[in-house]
């Protein structure tokens, strides 16, 4: 990322912060170059925003739209469930753990 900031790249990256506490929180990092007069990069400037929900709320779309597309393939909803949820827990990138437990507790 550096070398690109200092070719004069315009870079854009999220990246995600666990705090002390441990709530996650996403940040997209803008920076852009500053150009001295003859045009060669002299400084990197950028700013920080906290895109959480905005990351929310696209997995939450993301996981609704695998559960529409599951109950579309299966006659009954005990059919679809175990696939319903297991592509919800694979869209909010729940661990892979967890949902086996769960759908083993669905004694799936």
């Amino acid at each position: 990322m550096l070398e690109r900031q200092l070719q004069g790249d315009l870079v854009e990256q999220d990246y995600r912060v666990v705090r002390p506490d441990g709530s996650v929180r996403w940040i997209r990092n803008r920076s852009f170059p500053i150009r001295d007069g003859a045009g060669q990069v002299c400084r990197v400037v950028g700013f920080a925003e906290d895109v959480t929900e905005r990351q929310r709320a696209g997995r939450r779309l993301a996981a609704q739209h695998a559960a529409t597309q599951v109950l579309a393939e299966f006659e009954t909803f005990a059919d679809a469930a175990p696939p319903i949820l297991q592509k919800i827990c694979e869209s909010i990138s729940w661990d892979t753990v967890f949902s086996i437990i769960t759908l083993e507790r669905l004694g799936v």
